[in-house]
């Protein structure tokens, strides 16, 4: 079963506390994952451990649902993160990580591991590869762009 783990990252100038309210309450994701219709979380507000996030997504011309569950929670002076793993829909599992850089502005990196099963999702593995690639890419520069954008977001002071 081939493997893929990818990653991106943005720098935001916003404080961690506006900017972890934002990444790790994931109802927010439609604002800046790409092809994200509808995301519902089964808490309010910041992800704990246990949460499970139901998810619609269109991509490559399909609709998509998955379950994810929040399998850890970490708050450390070095900073914060959560991580997921899909327990219905998509063999994916990922973590949302902040720190804080230079000059104190925010440090967001996604990372997302996806698994392919089956001949047909290994032919198409590469591809698929390549697309949440770039996937995760734009959706690290969209998070940025949300805050530059000043716009009111739910949970930010």
């Amino acid at each position: 079963m081939p493997t893929v783990t990818l990653s991106a990252q943005a720098t935001v100038d916003a404080p961690a506390a506006e900017v972890w309210a934002v990444l790790a309450d994931c109802t927010h994701d439609p604002r800046w994952r790409g092809g994200v219709m509808e995301m519902r979380q089964s808490n309010r507000g910041t992800v704990v451990e246990g949460v499970l996030t139901y998810e619609t997504m269109r991509a490559m011309g399909s609709t998509l649902r998955t379950v994810t569950t929040v399998t850890a929670v970490t708050e450390a002076e070095s900073g914060r993160m959560f991580r997921w793993v899909a327990v219905e829909g998509l063999d994916v599992e990922g973590s949302r990580r902040l720190t804080t850089g230079a000059s104190g502005r925010s440090v967001v990196c996604l990372t997302l591991r996806y698994s392919s099963h089956g001949f047909g999702q290994w032919l198409l593995f590469p591809l698929m590869s390549r697309v949440l690639g770039r996937t995760l890419e734009r959706d690290a520069r969209r998070f940025q762009e949300l805050f530059a954008a000043d716009v009111p977001l739910a949970g930010r002071s």
